[in-house]
């Protein structure tokens, strides 16, 4: 457990001792002391605070730092004009050298009509595509198939396909790539 989690949390949500000692039913004097681990709570507790933080009781057992965090303001961005989609990297990608993911993650917006690419792609790793928002139909060479939101396709690797918005709106998927391409 680390209570210095606890601590910096509560203050980011701008609570003081009292404030969350009011909210969880303990004093504020026993949540000063579980913050600088003078007493260990029992893990009922923690889920208390972590209720009321509004937090998953595992960030107060787990150490995360800002490199595991992309904040969406901080995202790489690439934006190809041609085909007139936006995608943003929501993982670290290959040129994060101090992380060297296993996997990468993209958040893209397709406008209306509009295709990722000009012809049939393929890499040589697999993909996941998730479809927030919209709707979108994956060409492939046997056919093709209609996501619409809240619908998922998987890829295997080296198989051509092409991602196409065929609804009145601008769509929203979310895409995996293993091993990483980007």
């Amino acid at each position: 457990m680390k209570g210095e989690r606890i601590k910096k949390i509560r203050t980011e949500r701008g609570l003081t001792l009292k404030d969350l000692a009011e909210l969880t039913g303990f004093t504020p004097s026993y949540i000063s002391q579980i913050e600088r681990e003078i007493r260990q709570p029992s893990l009922e507790t923690l889920r208390k605070i972590a209720r009321q933080l509004n937090v998953p009781l595992l960030a107060f057992m787990v150490d995360f730092d800002d490199s595991q965090i992309i904040r969406e303001k901080d995202r790489k961005k690439v934006i190809m004009p041609q085909v007139r989609t936006k995608y943003e990297f929501i993982t670290p990608t290959l040129s994060d050298e101090n992380i060297k993911p296993n996997m990468v993650g993209v958040f893209a917006e397709l406008d209306p009509g509009k295709k990722i690419s000009e012809k049939l792609i393929t890499h040589s790793g697999q993909e996941s595509i998730f479809v927030l928002e919209g709707e979108v139909e994956v060409q492939l060479y046997e056919g093709s198939h209609t996501l619409k939101k809240g619908d998922s396709f998987y890829l295997r690797e080296n198989v051509p396909h092409n991602i196409e918005n065929k609804g009145s709106k601008k769509a929203i998927t979310i895409h995996y790539f293993s091993p990483p391409i980007y």
